[in-house]
């Protein structure tokens, strides 16, 4: 039987890289309209998005609580989704615009709900889309991120419910990164998440640490079948997505990686 776990590999992990940055910049715009329409938090969590693992989209909070108004990005489409009650309003394909258009399509739907459009600054690994190439049509690709998206969606969340505080993994738009942040006190915690690939790593990869991490600190090998300690980008443990297709059991691989590494990053805390 297939499944979302045994899907991936359709498409080599490292010619995401294109697909990733023009869906980031979509990412951001999103990030960018509810920063301008929402009551601000001081961890910036109101600008952070939700991802549907069954509808592949990207999705901001609640813009208007009575209506229910949100903006979503649906990946494998490639196209940006005004929904309302429960329905699509308005669809905007991003396929052949370039990023002034898509930065004047939020600025106008924001200052027509009465706000000054105040986008962040754009991802630093803009490739051909910052410099003025026009978003592509939907691709393989964009079906492939989508499915790493899904499948870290659940992995963190079943993390979350077993080792972590509960928390819903949320997508923060300026990293393009599926995260959860479990703080032990006011000055340590445990990070865990999912990235689709970076400047560090051009190919999707998971990712545990312990803030703060003593800069001296070599651990043992892990007892999952797969990750490792890295200190390239971060301090903390990492799952190469290459090395995760390399396993027959992914999801088990996965979640058995979390869990240990989320583990040891409690006794490195002194939380164990």
């Amino acid at each position: 039987m297939r499944g979302p776990w045994t899907e991936l590999g359709g498409v080599d992990p490292r010619s995401l890289t294109a697909v990733r940055r023009e869906l980031h910049h979509a990412a951001w715009l999103l990030g960018s309209v509810a920063e301008s329409l929402l009551p601000a938090a001081a961890d910036w969590s109101h600008a952070n998005l939700g991802f549907g693992a069954e509808s592949g989209a990207f999705a901001t909070r609640a813009l208007d609580l009575e209506s229910g108004l949100a903006l979503e990005l649906e990946a494998t489409e490639a196209s940006l989704h005004l929904r309302k009650g429960g329905a699509t309003r308005e669809r905007w394909p991003l396929a052949g615009r370039s990023l002034d258009e898509l930065r004047a399509w939020g600025a106008g739907f924001v200052e027509e709900r009465g706000a000054a459009f105040t986008p962040r600054a754009l991802p630093e690994d803009g490739g051909p889309i910052a410099e003025g190439a026009a978003f592509s049509a939907p691709a393989a690709e964009h079906t492939e991120l989508a499915r790493w998206f899904a499948v870290a969606q659940q992995a963190l969340a079943a993390l979350s419910a077993g080792e972590l505080d509960g928390a819903e993994p949320r997508t923060w738009p300026h990293h393009f990164d599926t995260g959860l942040l479990h703080e032990l006190d006011a000055e340590r915690g445990i990070g865990a998440g999912f990235s689709p690939g970076d400047a560090v790593h051009a190919q999707p990869y998971f990712y545990v640490y312990a803030y703060p991490t003593p800069e001296e600190l070599e651990p043992a090998a892990l007892d999952a079948p797969a990750g490792s300690w890295t200190t390239e980008g971060f301090r903390g443990w990492q799952l190469l997505g290459c090395d995760l297709l390399g396993e027959a059991d992914r999801g088990g691989a996965v979640r058995a990686f979390l869990k240990e590494a989320a583990q040891r990053c409690r006794a490195l805390l002194g939380r164990g």
